[in-house]
């Protein structure tokens, strides 16, 4: 297992991504935002006998995202706008003294037929429905999977996030652990598409993609 601490202070550009963690099959980098003094992560991983449908019908399952995304208990859909675009909503608690935050993203996929990409981007949407007593609002949500057919029946998933916490939380702290979340997100992704309800997923249109 390798781990590396990285950021002492904040970035007047962004910059190249830099490993953090590699581990069980998962590599976790991170990168400083310009304008933000929290970075932002990325995590890879490659799953074999796997297919597109089956990952994607997982991510897509929102009401479940809290069992298996970490740092995560709540989560729902509030509106659907369209086959490709939704309003989310998600939840995480925190041991006291630090106040539970919720978030309320706009979730839009795509998908390139030609490369067998599919690509699930999600930003803040912070004002779609009023606040919660007693829970922060985080304000800055950038994240995406990105879901890649490879040869031989394998498959490459991609997890990039950049968020802003809002409330106290010094960035120094978060920047300490900005890691984890993706890594243990990753790991249990790994197990969630063993379940029947994924594994037997198939979307003909997904299916048809050639292996880049």
């Amino acid at each position: 297992m390798l781990i590396v601490m990285l950021f002492a202070g904040t970035a007047h550009g962004e910059e190249e991504w830099r490993l953090a963690r590699e581990d069980q099959g998962i590599e976790v980098s991170i990168r400083k935002v310009e304008g933000s003094a929290i970075a932002e992560s990325r995590a890879i991983m490659k799953l074999e006998g796997v297919t597109l449908s089956t990952v994607l019908a997982l991510i897509a399952d929102v009401a479940h995202q809290h069992e298996w995304i970490a740092s995560m208990d709540e989560s729902r859909v509030l509106a659907v706008i369209s086959p490709v675009e939704q309003i989310n909503y998600t939840l995480s608690r925190a041991p006291w003294p630090v106040a539970d935050r919720d978030a309320v993203v706009r979730s839009k996929f795509s998908f390139d037929q030609e490369q067998g990409v599919a690509r699930v981007e999600t930003h803040a949407e912070p004002d779609y429905i009023p606040q919660r007593s007693g829970v922060v609002r985080i304000r800055k949500v950038d994240s995406s999977w990105t879901v890649t057919r490879l040869p031989e029946n394998a498959i490459e998933v991609r997890y990039q996030v950049h968020s802003e916490p809002g409330g106290s939380l010094p960035a120094w702290l978060v920047n300490r652990i900005i890691f984890e979340q993706p890594f243990e997100t990753l790991l249990n992704l790994r197990e969630q598409v063993k379940l029947t309800q994924y594994r037997d997923a198939h979307l003909d249109n997904i299916e048809a993609a050639a292996p880049r």
